[in-house]
Protein backbone atom coordinates (compact mmCIF):
# COMPACT_ATOMS: atom_id res chain seq x y z
CA UNK A 1 0.00 0.00 0.00
CA UNK A 2 1.67 3.33 -0.76
CA UNK A 3 1.65 6.05 1.24
CA UNK A 4 -0.21 9.52 1.50
CA UNK A 5 2.11 12.65 0.23
CA UNK A 6 2.61 14.90 3.30
CA UNK A 7 0.85 17.61 0.05
CA UNK A 8 -2.51 15.59 0.22
CA UNK A 9 -2.57 15.29 4.37
CA UNK A 10 -2.03 18.95 4.17
CA UNK A 11 -4.91 19.37 1.51
CA UNK A 12 -7.27 17.25 3.49
CA UNK A 13 -6.32 19.20 7.08
CA UNK A 14 -6.64 22.75 4.95
CA UNK A 15 -10.04 21.62 4.12
CA UNK A 16 -10.95 21.17 8.08
CA UNK A 17 -10.40 24.91 8.05
CA UNK A 18 -13.37 25.12 5.84
CA UNK A 19 -15.46 22.82 6.34
CA UNK A 20 -19.38 23.99 7.70
CA UNK A 21 -19.67 23.22 11.42
CA UNK A 22 -18.12 24.26 14.47
CA UNK A 23 -17.65 20.86 16.10
CA UNK A 24 -14.61 19.33 14.96
CA UNK A 25 -16.21 15.84 14.99
CA UNK A 26 -18.95 17.29 12.26
CA UNK A 27 -15.65 19.03 10.56
CA UNK A 28 -13.73 15.58 10.11
CA UNK A 29 -16.55 13.94 8.95
CA UNK A 30 -18.05 16.84 6.33
CA UNK A 31 -14.29 16.48 5.08
CA UNK A 32 -14.70 12.65 5.37
CA UNK A 33 -17.50 13.03 2.50
CA UNK A 34 -15.14 14.59 0.07
CA UNK A 35 -12.65 13.58 -2.68
CA UNK A 36 -9.00 14.26 -3.04
CA UNK A 37 -6.72 13.84 -6.15
CA UNK A 38 -3.01 13.38 -5.00
CA UNK A 39 -0.24 14.33 -7.50
CA UNK A 40 -0.82 11.23 -10.03
CA UNK A 41 -4.55 12.42 -10.59
CA UNK A 42 -5.61 8.95 -8.40
CA UNK A 43 -8.91 10.20 -6.26
CA UNK A 44 -8.77 9.39 -2.38
CA UNK A 45 -11.25 9.41 0.42
CA UNK A 46 -10.65 9.57 3.64
CA UNK A 47 -12.47 7.98 6.70
CA UNK A 48 -13.05 10.61 9.38
CA UNK A 49 -11.10 8.61 11.85
CA UNK A 50 -8.32 8.85 9.71
CA UNK A 51 -8.35 12.39 9.44
CA UNK A 52 -8.79 12.78 13.09
CA UNK A 53 -5.39 11.22 13.62
CA UNK A 54 -3.61 13.46 11.30
CA UNK A 55 -4.98 16.25 12.76
CA UNK A 56 -3.75 15.32 16.39
CA UNK A 57 -0.12 14.26 15.00
CA UNK A 58 -0.20 17.65 12.91
CA UNK A 59 -0.97 19.82 16.37
CA UNK A 60 1.57 17.61 18.49
CA UNK A 61 4.38 17.95 15.96
CA UNK A 62 3.75 20.03 12.88
CA UNK A 63 4.36 19.12 9.32
CA UNK A 64 6.94 15.90 9.70
CA UNK A 65 6.64 12.20 8.21
CA UNK A 66 4.98 9.63 11.11
CA UNK A 67 7.62 8.51 13.36
CA UNK A 68 9.00 5.11 13.05
CA UNK A 69 8.21 2.11 14.57
CA UNK A 70 10.94 1.31 17.83
CA UNK A 71 10.38 -2.41 16.72
CA UNK A 72 11.32 -1.93 12.86
CA UNK A 73 13.60 -4.58 12.03
CA UNK A 74 13.10 -6.64 15.42
CA UNK A 75 11.96 -10.34 15.45
CA UNK A 76 8.21 -9.71 17.09
CA UNK A 77 7.43 -13.19 17.65
CA UNK A 78 8.63 -15.44 20.68
CA UNK A 79 11.32 -18.30 19.88
CA UNK A 80 10.75 -21.60 21.44
CA UNK A 81 13.30 -21.73 23.58
CA UNK A 82 12.70 -18.51 25.42
CA UNK A 83 8.83 -19.89 25.88
CA UNK A 84 9.79 -23.27 27.18
CA UNK A 85 12.13 -21.26 29.56
CA UNK A 86 9.28 -19.05 30.97
CA UNK A 87 7.08 -21.99 31.42
CA UNK A 88 9.88 -24.10 32.94
CA UNK A 89 10.23 -20.63 35.20
CA UNK A 90 6.57 -20.76 36.43
CA UNK A 91 5.64 -23.92 37.06
CA UNK A 92 6.98 -24.69 40.12
CA UNK A 93 5.05 -21.42 41.42
CA UNK A 94 1.27 -23.56 40.56
CA UNK A 95 0.09 -25.46 42.90
CA UNK A 96 -1.60 -29.08 42.40
CA UNK A 97 -5.18 -26.93 43.03
CA UNK A 98 -7.17 -26.31 39.49
CA UNK A 99 -9.90 -24.44 40.05
CA UNK A 100 -13.02 -26.82 39.25
CA UNK A 101 -14.95 -25.81 36.60
CA UNK A 102 -18.27 -25.61 37.26
CA UNK A 103 -20.54 -29.08 36.38
CA UNK A 104 -23.54 -28.52 33.56
CA UNK A 105 -26.75 -29.95 35.50
CA UNK A 106 -30.40 -29.67 35.16
CA UNK A 107 -32.54 -26.98 36.07
CA UNK A 108 -36.09 -27.47 37.55
CA UNK A 109 -37.55 -30.42 38.89
CA UNK A 110 -36.85 -33.88 37.24
CA UNK A 111 -39.59 -35.46 34.80
CA UNK A 112 -42.20 -37.14 36.32
CA UNK A 113 -45.18 -38.69 35.32
CA UNK A 114 -47.61 -35.88 37.17
CA UNK A 115 -45.46 -33.22 35.71
CA UNK A 116 -45.11 -34.54 32.37
CA UNK A 117 -46.55 -32.23 29.70
CA UNK A 118 -50.03 -32.83 28.42
CA UNK A 119 -49.47 -32.55 24.78
CA UNK A 120 -46.85 -35.44 24.89
CA UNK A 121 -48.29 -39.20 24.64
CA UNK A 122 -47.76 -41.53 27.45
CA UNK A 123 -44.14 -43.06 27.40
CA UNK A 124 -43.64 -45.45 25.34
CA UNK A 125 -46.37 -44.41 22.71
CA UNK A 126 -45.45 -42.63 19.41
CA UNK A 127 -45.42 -39.18 18.94
CA UNK A 128 -47.82 -38.80 15.70
CA UNK A 129 -47.64 -36.60 13.49
CA UNK A 130 -50.59 -33.38 13.53
CA UNK A 131 -53.68 -34.09 11.68
CA UNK A 132 -53.65 -33.01 8.30
CA UNK A 133 -56.62 -31.40 6.53
CA UNK A 134 -56.27 -33.99 3.86
CA UNK A 135 -58.58 -36.77 4.63
CA UNK A 136 -56.98 -40.26 4.47
CA UNK A 137 -57.24 -41.95 1.24
CA UNK A 138 -59.85 -44.29 2.40
CA UNK A 139 -61.86 -41.77 4.18
CA UNK A 140 -62.04 -39.61 0.84
CA UNK A 141 -65.14 -39.89 -1.41
CA UNK A 142 -64.82 -42.37 -4.72
CA UNK A 143 -64.42 -39.01 -6.85
CA UNK A 144 -61.26 -38.17 -5.12
CA UNK A 145 -59.66 -41.70 -4.98
CA UNK A 146 -59.02 -41.67 -8.44
CA UNK A 147 -56.91 -39.99 -10.78
CA UNK A 148 -57.37 -37.54 -12.48
CA UNK A 149 -57.17 -39.80 -16.29
CA UNK A 150 -59.41 -42.23 -14.56
CA UNK A 151 -61.73 -39.04 -13.61
CA UNK A 152 -61.46 -37.71 -17.34
CA UNK A 153 -62.39 -40.90 -18.68
CA UNK A 154 -65.28 -41.43 -16.49
CA UNK A 155 -67.11 -38.59 -16.78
Amino acid sequence: MKRISLYLKMRVLGALEYAPDNSLVARYKAVSQMTFKDEDGKPHQFTWRTIQTWWYYYRRHGITEPPQRADKGTMRKVSPEFLLEVIEKLLPSFHGNRPRLPRPHRTGPPTTRANRPKHLPPKGQPIRPPQTLQPRADQAPASLRQSPRQRNVAS
